[in-house]
């Protein structure tokens, strides 16, 4: 676990018991646990952002999401008709 100095330094833990005892009794600062859990899913998932940074699937993700703006679109403009008739 990456701590500052002030806040005890650099942490290792045997076991997730170990690591649960220290987080309950107050001793592992629920900010240290954030920030490490933080970097440990940026560093998973860096190779799928990557993946889907060029290429194909870059153009299929810009496909995705030109579609969820175009279904955003159309749900909106569907409620605003259906307000304008109730009204």
């Amino acid at each position: 676990m990456k701590r500052s100095l002030e806040n005890g330094g650099e942490k290792y833990f045997n076991s997730y018991d170990d690591f649960e005892a220290d987080y309950r009794s107050g001793t592992l600062h629920p900010g240290d646990v954030k920030s490490n859990l933080t970097d440990a899913i940026n560093a998973m998932l860096e190779p799928v952002r990557k993946h889907f940074a060029s290429g194909e699937p870059a153009k299929l993700l810009a496909q995705v999401k030109d579609f969820q703006l175009k279904a955003a679109k159309a749900a909106a403009q569907k409620e605003k008709e259906k307000e304008s008739t109730i009204s």
